[in-house]
């Protein structure tokens, strides 16, 4: 297998993370209105969200480029490329929600679609392309 080959989904899911993060951080605004929130005793610290959501979006790529590789299809493929699509902009869709507009209760909506609808569908496709990208997923999802 040509070098190219090896290293072009690698780039490609990076890249693909660090813009979906990048952009999901531009939109989180911890102002006063964050910080005027009640929040839960269990919530982790801010500061530890940065570390939580580095881990996710790693697992993420990592996920996707085994997934990748584990289906040669392009209809394979290209199904991969929607359902974690869609499961970036969900993700940012989110962010917008909650902090741009500030409507923690639509928040939960979508969080709610996502946990029912969205996350499901890429696990669901995922769990049978092999075992590492099926744990990494699962993890990944189950913690959002």
């Amino acid at each position: 297998m040509r070098p190219t080959a090896l290293w072009k989904p690698v780039a490609t899911a990076a890249f693909a993370a660090i813009a979906v993060a990048s952009i999901g951080a531009t939109l989180t605004d911890l102002g006063p209105w964050y910080q005027s929130l009640r929040e839960p005793s269990w919530k982790p610290p801010d500061a530890a969200f940065g570390v939580i959501w580095t881990a996710i979006f790693s697992l993420a790529a990592i996920s996707g480029v085994l997934a990748w590789r584990a289906d040669r299809s392009v209809r394979g493929r290209q199904r991969i490329l929607g359902l974690f699509a869609v499961n970036g902009f969900f993700n940012l869709l989110w962010s917008l929600v909650f902090f741009k507009l500030q409507r923690p209760d639509y928040a939960l909506v979508e969080g709610a679609f996502r946990v029912h609808d969205a996350s499901p569908a890429l696990v669901g496709f995922m769990v049978h392309l092999n075992t590492l990208g099926k744990a990494e997923i699962v993890t990944l999802y189950g913690a959002s």
